[in-house]
């Protein structure tokens, strides 16, 4: 994916505009999606809901598990996205936060110009009159939403480690060639140490959203299923 960054501003992207339309397109190559715990439970209903490590092992993270190997959609190459959840993550395209560059400094909104959704002739517009329209100020609330998302899952994440709710999980594929794809990194919550939990351990509602969690492997089979078609995408569906 070719990004392009630049400091969103009102002098420089002023006469810019917004499509919709391409946003499936333009992540057809992404196999994981980060995902805040405010949308877990939505994003279950589509994706396998898993976990990886991140920072070298020293942190976790939930993401919606699009493809089983690098660079690959299968939800995309599948033609089964339309319709699905889209991750907050990718809902706030073309926009992004970036880490301030000192300590105590401030993220920076930034706009990435080198997505085909940025142009000048038709769509959203960012600006009006040099003041950001409310398209603008929608896609900033999900990226405020994504990066206060990041505390929340941290928080809860440690809470499913202190009670030993994380399990690793890995499959092995046998290719129509006959050779073995191993897909390994990734866990998945323990179902039988959630139902032997000590009660007051996890509030009603957050034990009914693990085992929604859990219940969302299933949508591995379907990955597994298009894979071994052969149903990969050959060039821009959307």
């Amino acid at each position: 994916m070719d990004f392009r960054l630049q400091k969103l501003s009102s002098d420089r992207h002023g006469t810019l505009k917004v499509t919709e339309e391409g946003g499936l397109a333009r992540n057809r190559h992404l196999h994981f999606c980060d995902l805040v715990f405010s949308e877990w439970g939505q994003a279950a209903a589509d994706y396998p809901v898993l976990f990886i490590e991140q920072d070298g092992g020293t942190s976790m993270q939930a993401v919606a598990v699009l493809g089983l190997e690098p660079n690959e959609n299968l939800y995309y190459a599948g033609d089964i996205w339309r319709g699905c959840y889209l991750p907050l993550k990718l809902q706030a395209q073309p926009l992004y936060l970036q880490a301030p560059a000192h300590p105590n400094g401030l993220p920076e909104l930034m706009l990435d110009i080198g997505d085909g959704r940025v142009q000048a002739q038709h769509g959203h517009a960012l600006f009006e009159e040099g003041r950001a329209t409310a398209f603008l100020k929608h896609k900033v609330d999900l990226l405020v939403g994504v990066a206060r998302g990041y505390q929340v899952n941290h928080d809860f994440i440690e809470k499913l480690k202190k009670n030993v709710l994380l399990e690793s999980l890995a499959l092995e594929i046998t290719r129509p060639d006959g050779s073995l794809l191993r897909v390994e990194g990734l866990y998945t919550i323990d179902i039988a140490r959630l139902g032997g939990l000590q009660p007051g351990s996890l509030s009603a509602s957050e034990s009914d959203l693990l085992y929604a969690l859990a219940a969302s492997r299933e949508h591995l089979k379907k990955l597994v299923d298009i894979k071994l078609a052969g149903a990969l995408a050959c060039g821009s569906r959307y």
